[in-house]
């Protein structure tokens, strides 16, 4: 199976507010991560981060979908936080698919 590549860019309001990876632990799923590599804008208010999965069937079904309990529910305290946080988020996949967050319903929507 290819492997499935994704960039997620994030920004924070100011410093005090922790990225949602300080605040809860969402990198557990290193069975179907591959890499993770990032970088933060001078300022330290933009992340950049570019992760690559084992499959694109493997993070639409968990990272999409949600079809794991444990990643479902940190997923959504994660969009709360950031919803809460006014953190902002933007993902593209290597597809091409473009998803943003919407803090209003704490979702991503597809651009």
């Amino acid at each position: 199976m290819a492997t499935y590549t994704i960039t997620r860019v994030m920004t924070r309001p100011d410093t005090d507010t922790k990225w949602p990876e300080e605040w809860t632990d969402l990198r557990f799923y290193s069975d179907i991560t591959i890499s993770r590599t990032g970088v933060l804008s001078d300022d330290e208010l933009t992340s950049t981060m570019e992760v690559v999965y084992s499959s694109k069937e493997d993070y639409t079904n968990i990272i999409i979908n949600k079809n794991d309990d444990i990643f479902a529910n940190k997923s959504a305290a994660t969009r709360t936080y950031m919803s809460a946080n006014n953190i902002t988020c933007r993902v593209t996949e290597e597809d091409g698919t473009v998803r943003v967050f919407n803090k209003s319903n704490e979702t991503f929507e597809v651009e």
